[in-house]
């Protein structure tokens, strides 16, 4: 299997299904690849969760980019993909900037 590391969006998660048909986002700039931060790689050890995070006072939003259509598409019910979708749908919408836990 691949690896995921520390990020709100893989909380209360132990194993991720990464999908069947993965691939991976390619960089036409240098300037991408380090705007793009790797939360996740595929068992090919190539990047297949990538987020970015703007600062909390920008006027852009967040943006998760996942490789693994199967993962999300045929596939919903396997190892904490649904708590995944929630997660992600979370911190997208920012709930962690809105409310102090």
């Amino acid at each position: 299997a691949g690896h995921f590391g520390q990020h709100d969006i893989f909380t209360g998660i132990k194993h991720l299904y990464e999908g069947i048909t993965i691939c991976h986002p390619v960089h036409s700039k240098s300037a991408s690849r380090a705007t793009l931060m790797t939360v996740a790689t595929a068992t090919d050890g190539n990047p297949c969760v990538s987020v970015f995070d703007p600062p909390a006072n920008s006027t852009e939003g967040r943006l998760c980019l996942d490789c693994g259509f199967t993962k999300l598409f045929t596939n919903w019910d396997d190892a904490g993909t649904a708590r995944y979708i929630v997660n992600v749908s979370c911190w997208l919408a920012g709930i962690d900037r809105r409310h102090r836990f």
